[in-house]
């Protein structure tokens, strides 16, 4: 059953409400249903379609309307539905209440017929009091309905926050495990890719350090022997001076001995021609001797091409670790050529020197042989045969001082190309340093240099000053010597 009720208000705030009783319904379902529209157009389409449910039920069972109803009922919410049951009991104990007075009533007006229409004028505005009662009831529950609705809806929305809250910072840890596992295994790869690119680095360091050290042990075995070769030449020119001396000496008086004899019956016009042949038999010995030293020289210089060709070629090979000693380097290159032009120089004025000393002893003898000639004239052959000896040994004093100058000579060219030669051996020498880099060398004892010393005893009083000048020079030699094979113990592959 459906029951309308209108309240009797403005049309504004006009708003109607629908009773519907159930019949057959089970315990905890209500039996009686209000609902109240804000609306005409509410109230119609909800009437409407209850008369539609009601019409329908000769095709279909009584119960259907009760199957509508509790479905009606199981739609709503579990909290909704324990509104709308504490609405109901309300309503029934008003209903309750009204229906007290009534029971109370009808007994009054059974016995008072006769009185005046009291009680009904009493009721009359008792249930028009009653009726807008009921409204606010309904509103004020509808009320607490949407607050308690809202604070639930804040509640889930406060738990959806959280929820989201905490799947963004599950998804933020996840991908910050992610990147770290990701950047450890990089870092781990990274690392051993890193180990083994230095070892390999190690490794060719290794191999190119020991290369180096086997060609620079190769390049001082060829210096030593080189400057060995050198000392054999000059034990060989000292031993040769020694033995050539005392010959020279022996032949000179033979021949001086079997010469006297003739010489003194002979005129003082053939005199000159003797003391010409003499010379020249002298000079043969002296320029097959400075003949000898050309090809020595010519010999050693040979050898210095060789060892400066090799020595540009390890400069060429180790451009690229003496880029930082180029400077250096080149200002010891223009030192040493400074050097090279200043010794030079030296040379061509100690040839010139040579010359004008060669000329004036040649100049000699002429004037003597004419001082000589115009005194035999003028004294007679008796008194010029016994003097003859005493010119004799005058020209072989002289003899034997053009041949300590030759030989003079020939020994300061030969300390001058020592000297190129030790110049050659600094320069060896300072390669190597910078190819070490500054490693420190190991001192070895070496034997003191007694050889080109004990050849200055054996030779005359006018040679030696050429022979310190050479003991200077193989002192020198021998030191380049020593501090060579110190760099060469420091470059063993052993050291590294």
């Amino acid at each position: 059953a459906v029951e309308e009720e209108a309240s009797p208000e403005d049309e504004e705030d006009a708003h109607s409400a629908l009773t519907v009783s159930l019949k057959g319904s089970a315990k905890f379902q209500p039996k009686v249903l209000s609902l109240v529209c804000s609306s005409s157009e509410d109230l119609e389409s909800w009437r409407d379609g209850l008369h539609f449910l009601l019409t329908d039920s000769t095709s279909q069972p009584r119960s259907a309307v009760a199957g509508a109803g509790g479905a009606l009922a199981s739609s709503l919410q579990p909290q909704q539905h324990q509104l709308l049951a504490y609405w109901e009991q309300q309503q029934q104990q008003q209903q309750e209440q009204q229906q007290q007075p009534r029971q109370q009533q009808q007994p009054q007006q059974q016995q008072a017929q006769s009185q005046q229409q009291q009680p009904q004028q009493q009721q009359q505005p008792q249930s028009q009091q009653q009726q807008p009662a009921e409204a606010q009831q309904r509103l004020q529950l509808q009320s607490e309905l949407l607050e308690h609705l809202q604070q639930e809806n804040s509640m889930l929305r406060d738990v959806v926050k959280r929820k989201d809250a905490t799947i963004s910072e599950l998804q933020r840890d996840t991908q910050v495990r992610a990147a770290a596992s990701t950047a450890a295994a990089r870092g781990s790869k990274t690392e051993s890719i890193s180990r083994e690119s230095d070892e390999l680095l190690r490794f060719r360091e290794a191999a190119f350090l020991r290369r180096k050290n086997q060609k620079l042990q190769k390049d001082l075995k060829a210096k030593q022997q080189t400057v060995t070769d050198l000392l054999a030449l000059v034990g060989q020119l000292t031993q040769g001076a020694e033995s050539s001396a005392p010959e020279d000496d022996a032949a000179e008086e033979e021949e001086d001995e079997d010469e006297e004899q003739p010489l003194r019956g002979r005129s003082s016009d053939e005199r000159p021609q003797h003391h010409q042949r003499q010379q020249q038999q002298l000079q043969q010995p002296q320029q097959q001797r400075k003949l000898l030293l050309q090809q020595q020289q010519q010999d050693i210089r040979h050898q210095l091409q060789q060892a400066q060709q090799q020595q540009q070629l390890q400069q060429l090979q180790q451009q690229p670790l003496q880029k930082q000693g180029q400077k250096q380097q080149q200002q010891q290159q223009q030192q040493q050529q400074q050097q090279q032009e200043q010794q030079q120089q030296q040379e061509q004025q100690e040839e010139k020197e040579e010359q004008q000393q060669k000329q004036q002893q040649q100049q000699q003898p002429q004037q003597q042989q004419q001082d000589q000639h115009l005194r035999d004239q003028q004294g007679g052959r008796g008194a010029a045969a016994p003097p003859a000896p005493e010119d004799d040994e005058d020209e072989e004093d002289t003899d034997n001082d053009k041949e300590g100058e030759g030989s003079d000579a020939d020994l300061l060219g030969f300390g001058i190309a020592l000297q190129s030669m030790a110049s050659k051996l600094e320069e060896l020498e300072q390669a190597a340093a910078s190819a070490t880099q500054g490693r420190s060398a190991s001192a070895r004892p070496a034997a003191p240099a007694q050889s080109a010393s004990k050849v200055t005893r054996s030779l005359g009083a006018r040679s030696t000053t050429a022979l310190r000048a050479l003991d200077k020079e193989v002192a020198l030699l021998e030191e380049k010597k020593r501090a060579v094979e110190r760099l060469a113990q420091t470059l063993e592959p052993g050291d590294e």
